[in-house]
């Protein structure tokens, strides 16, 4: 990704820029998550000279703030090795049930800081949400929340445990996710326990997920009252994609831009709806349906949804 941060086209820097101008918090500014390989000073240093804050989350993580205009100079850095923009994660209404450890303190991430929890325990509540955002908040503000927890736990000399109500809508795989890097070297390092608290209602089974190709194809079925896909992929990646039926009618090249698109594939229409980034959500959503005219002839075999991907950089992709 920090090539491609290097020659990001104008286009997604104007997107970038409206995104940040909508959000409630740093205006005209966009955080972005990093692993360095220097002392955290270096990276500092370096960062400054750029226009951009650095600020240390230990372990080698840290988050970089820089204004939009400026986020192609992050690529100068020579200490940084990987490289994510923000994650959005959603709260789930929870109710913990927990055991207070002898020697240890509790720290609640959570929007709503009323638990319930019995007086006499070591507990620090957090509300990681700003103003009326009750409902969804950003990886990077978790982060800084954990690297916050963590100090605590050092300066009292306990072990720590955290739950949160946060949690990713779709999870692309761990191994490629600086943010799931970040909690498994606090985890391993200082022997934090978290938990993670999940909706069910939001727990959904994967049809697809994993680093996109240039070209990727996905079978599907076509069910009675028609079928929807949800379609997330990466702020920096460019789609366009290809319907089929079994009779191998398509619905031709479809350039995946911001917005309300549709058509149709034999005797079955489609509809695309393209949120494009959001404040709250940078990367997006796509919702993909496919409905019959004509229920007598409705096409019931496998269909396939073809993505093509032509950009130097290859993110991850989920279909729910």
């Amino acid at each position: 990704m920090l090539k491609t941060l290097k020659s990001l086209p104008k286009e997604i820097l104007s997107e970038l820029a409206v995104v940040s101008r909508n959000g409630k918090i740093m205006r005209g500014k966009i955080d972005l998550i990093v692993k360095y390989s220097l002392d955290s000073y270096k990276v500092a240093r370096m960062t400054s000279l750029v226009g951009g804050e650095f600020e240390d989350l230990g372990y080698n993580f840290g988050i970089i703030t820089m204004n939009i205009q400026d986020i192609s100079k992050i690529s100068s850095i020579k200490a940084i090795e990987e490289i994510e923009l923000p994650k959005t994660l959603y709260c789930s209404s929870i109710n913990y049930n927990y055991e207070q450890k002898k020697d240890s303190i509790v720290g609640f991430i959570s929007s709503n800081i009323d638990h319930n929890l019995p007086e006499e325990n070591n507990i620090i509540m957090i509300k990681a949400t700003a103003g009326k955002n009750i409902n969804h908040t950003k990886s990077t503000i978790i982060m800084k929340w954990i690297k916050y927890l963590v100090d605590r736990k050092r300066e009292l000399e306990k072990q720590l445990i955290i739950y949160s109500s946060f949690h990713p809508k779709y999870d692309f795989k761990e191994e490629n996710n600086l943010f799931y890097k970040y909690i498994n070297s606090i985890r391993e390092k200082e022997r934090v326990e978290f938990i993670f608290e999940k909706n069910p209602s939001i727990d959904k089974t994967y049809l697809k997920k994993g680093k996109i190709n240039k070209y990727q194809s996905i079978d599907f079925d076509i069910k009675e009252n028609g079928t929807t896909l949800q379609l997330y992929k990466e702020f920096l990646n460019n789609y366009t994609i290809e319907i089929t039926n079994t009779f191998r009618e398509s619905s031709g090249l479809i350039k995946l831009t911001k917005g309300y698109k549709s058509g149709t594939i034999g005797e079955n229409i489609y509809h695309i709806y393209n949120t494009g980034p959001k404040a709250y959500n940078i990367d997006g959503e796509i919702v993909i349906n496919v409905v019959s005219s004509n229920e007598e002839n409705r096409d019931k075999g496998k269909w396939k949804l073809n993505i093509i991907c032509e950009d130097e950089y290859k993110g991850q992709y989920v279909i729910i």
